[in-house]
């Protein structure tokens, strides 16, 4: 399995801002699991996961624009 590292700036502002950006970080991380179990995964599996990120990754955007 290939090893992902991602590197995070200092959010220590922790406003809505902060909470959008972990939010996307975290779709990301959902969306590259999805990929990495792809192939020993049902592909319906897959779906429900990235179904998933989609679904974190609105939240982010949503909670980003109210800012």
């Amino acid at each position: 399995m290939t090893s992902h590292i991602q590197v995070v700036s200092d959010n220590s502002k922790q406003g809505s801002d902060g909470f959008s950006s972990y939010l996307l970080m975290a779709a990301k991380i959902v969306e590259t699991v999805a990929f990495e179990i792809a192939q020993q995964a049902p592909a319906n599996t897959v779906e429900e996961i990235l179904t998933l990120a989609s679904q974190i990754e609105k939240a982010g955007l949503a909670l980003r624009e109210r800012v």
